[in-house]
């Protein structure tokens, strides 16, 4: 993942990209939201959330993002992603993947379990991450939590996301 997806902000399509393919009921249009937290002492270089009110994860949902090149859309051709990879680019900008979706509360940390955290869940609770997480989770269907990893000079990386963003939604 780290070198098929270097570009630094190239997560934030891949995570648009799930919203795209996600599963929803037919009462409601797809939508996302992200929220990007600025730096503090639990998360110095700040963080991304990103909500989407999908139906949430299934147990399947959970064996894919945990795979690499196990993508359960490959068969399916109105899914934007095929590969299997897609999410693993969020390891560029973090060292922690937390998914909230449902029942299903994990973390993918490579932090912790070198190469292996990016396909060995870990059960999590809502406390690891903001508090606006659980307030998201309430109303969405999943919730992404990355605490980004880059400090760098000049501009942000923080700022890098929100340029991009602005960019995709202006």
């Amino acid at each position: 993942a780290y070198n098929l997806l270097n570009d630094a902000v190239h997560f934030v399509l891949e995570l648009i990209q799930n919203v795209d393919d996600a599963e929803y009921d037919t009462a409601r249009a797809p939508s996302q939201h992200f929220v990007l937290g600025s730096p503090c002492s639990q998360w110095p270089h700040g963080y991304v959330i990103v909500a989407c009110n999908e139906n949430g994860f299934s147990g399947r949902d959970v064996t894919a993002i945990c795979g690499i090149s196990r993508s359960e859309k490959s068969a399916e051709t109105n899914k934007t992603g095929r590969k299997g990879i897609g999410i693993k680019s969020c390891f560029c900008v973090s060292d922690a993947l937390h998914v909230f979706s449902g029942t299903f509360c994990f973390v993918l940390d490579i932090a912790k379990y070198g190469v292996l955290g990016m396909i060995t869940p870990e059960r999590i609770q809502y406390s690891c991450a903001p508090e606006r997480v659980g307030e998201l989770a309430q109303s969405y269907g999943t919730v992404f939590f990355l605490p980004l990893k880059h400090a760098g000079s000049g501009p942000t990386f923080l700022d890098q996301v929100r340029t991009q963003l602005d960019r995709l939604f202006s």
